[in-house]
């Protein structure tokens, strides 16, 4: 008996142009996307049936996943190459993709940046404005990111069951009936493509599955400007793990988590993604994280974690952090405590160590950030500027985000450099197109506006459905409130004031920057 296949689609043209489509066996769920042209329908259901009728993992295990689907699911145009190890997923451009439209930037200089992008790709933030946020990102040449968010359960198993729809007997991908078209895609990938339009040379390498607080973890990874920007092997991270996921083939050794022994490992919720970069004669790990925002559960667990921190303070009898703090510094710790090694592995004394800590750098807390940093001497956070946006207080509140690395040692990079970057006051103040777009939602009726444009756009959703032939049908009002309930949320928090409309649009946090050169040879070690 032939299993019922229903193919929806449901468009709407705020989102990024193509055809949502979602394979569903009566139980999956449908989703919006945008409006673009649609064409023929399917010439050889029989095919898709039997397709669709193999067994899909109900599993899903985030960003491993999703490189396993590129080709298939995501990027059918073999512009982006992914290879989907244990240790980490790596999306860059096809040595043709790459040279397509490379922006020149100057020679020598290499910018870093770090960037806590606020729930990317999950349903918390559904008006975020990617096109401004990789213009954001496209001032630098390297960004370490954080809270890159898996697929919602019920996108990552349509697009698991509609990979199946998307290959052949042998494996390789078929054409879908439909020449424009797009699923659900992580948001950390779409980011991607929208840098990859400023700059053809974009990549993007993350930590292969989703670690730490929530029901779902997240992840943390860097985009790097291949054209200025190398991987490089080191010894540092699991061999046997820097594999091909599907055939087991060997891949090139480039990053992985960092490596806490498993003691340790209880004790945090998630660690940082470490990765070796070459620029010019610049050769440095960078470290990236999210550390941990509540305390642990355990009281035993923050007694241990406590004693660590307190074994390295200076006046063990004025160690006192406040609960909230305890494991924020413990999990620097746990970090830190593996800088010696993977200095040896990777053959380089250069580590910069950046992210969102979650912990102020003032003068009330140095002793313990000094008591964190003491088993890599030499190392200091940076970046005292504030990072945090406070809606209720329409202003910024706390300087979160850090670089920590060792000036004397890593002398191709001016701590001095080390600041926020504050969107909101250069919305107002550049000639960038995408920016002064940005900076018209803060000026009278913008946001009104906007949310007029949303309203209008509603009526131009459609769904695809299957009753014995397929047919397209308007959403009816009850399928429209399903589907922007949330977008009219973030609307109505985006009026409140100028900062409430940053955090929907880009990210509760102000990304951090760090200026360094890459014509500068490393000092000989005696």
């Amino acid at each position: 008996m032939k299993r019922n296949i229903i193919l929806f689609a449901v468009l709407l043209a705020v989102a990024c142009g193509g055809v949502y489509f979602f394979y569903s066996a009566k139980i999956m769920q449908t989703d919006f996307a945008s409006q673009s042209e649609v064409n023929s329908v399917v010439s050889n259901q029989d095919v898709a049936v039997a397709l669709a009728a193999k067994s899909v993992s109900n599993t899903y295990r985030g960003p491993l996943d999703d490189c396993l689907q590129n080709g298939f699911v995501y990027t059918r145009l073999g512009d982006m190459m992914a290879d989907c190890t244990l240790n980490y997923v790596h999306f860059y451009p096809s040595p043709a993709a790459k040279t397509q439209n490379m922006q020149k930037r100057k020679a020598g200089e290499l910018k870093i940046g770090s960037f806590n992008l606020f729930h990317l790709g999950d349903n918390q933030a559904p008006l975020k404005n990617l096109a401004l946020m990789a213009n954001v990102i496209n001032r630098w040449d390297i960004v370490g990111a954080q809270e890159f968010m898996p697929l919602p359960s019920d996108a990552a198993l349509n697009n698991l069951s509609l990979m199946k729809l998307l290959q052949d007997e042998s494996k390789k991908p078929i054409r879908f009936p439909y020449d424009d078209w797009h699923v659900v895609t992580p948001g950390y990938l779409k980011l991607l493509q929208e840098l990859q339009k400023l700059d053809s040379s974009w990549a993007l390498i993350l930590q292969s599955s989703p670690a730490g607080e929530g029901s779902t973890g997240e992840m943390a990874g860097f985009f790097y400007r291949s054209s200025l920007v190398d991987l490089k092997e080191w010894d540092y991270c699991p061999a046997e793990r820097s594999a091909d996921i599907k055939t087991n083939a060997p891949l090139k050794n480039y990053a992985c988590l960092v490596q806490v022994p498993e003691q340790t490992q209880k004790l945090i919720s998630r660690t940082a993604f470490a990765a070796n970069f070459r620029s010019g004669q610049f050769d440095f790990v960078g470290l990236t994280a999210h550390i941990r925002f509540r305390p642990p559960d355990s009281e035993a667990d923050l007694r241990i974690q406590l004693d660590t921190i307190c074994s390295m303070h200076a006046d063990l009898k004025k160690c006192n952090l406040p609960k909230d703090s305890i494991g924020r510094f413990y999990e620097v710790v746990a970090v830190v405590e593996q800088i010696s090694s993977i200095k040896e592995k990777a053959h380089d004394k250069d580590v910069i160590f950046m992210g969102d800590f979650n912990l102020e750098l003032q003068p009330k807390n140095v002793e313990y950030w000094k008591a964190a940093l003491r088993k890599a001497p030499g190392f200091v956070a940076t970046q005292t500027e504030l990072t945090t946006l406070s809606v209720p207080g329409n202003k910024l509140a706390s300087n979160y985000d850090h670089f920590i690395f060792d000036p004397t040692e890593t002398t191709e990079c001016d701590a001095r450099t080390a600041k926020s970057y504050n969107i909101l006051l250069a919305a107002k103040v550049t000639q960038d197109p995408v920016l002064k777009k940005f900076a018209g939602f803060f000026k009278a009726g913008g946001q009104t506006a906007f949310a007029e444009t949303v309203a209008t756009d509603l009526e131009k959703m459609l769904k695809y459905q299957e009753k014995g032939d397929l047919f397209v049908r308007p959403l009816s009002d009850k399928e429209k409130k399903d589907y922007t309930d949330s977008m009219a949320e973030s609307l109505k928090r985006m009026k409140v004031n100028d900062y409430a409309a940053e955090v929907e649009l880009i990210s509760d946090h102000l990304p951090i920057e760090l200026s360094c050169r890459t014509n500068k040879a490393d000092k000989v070690r005696k």
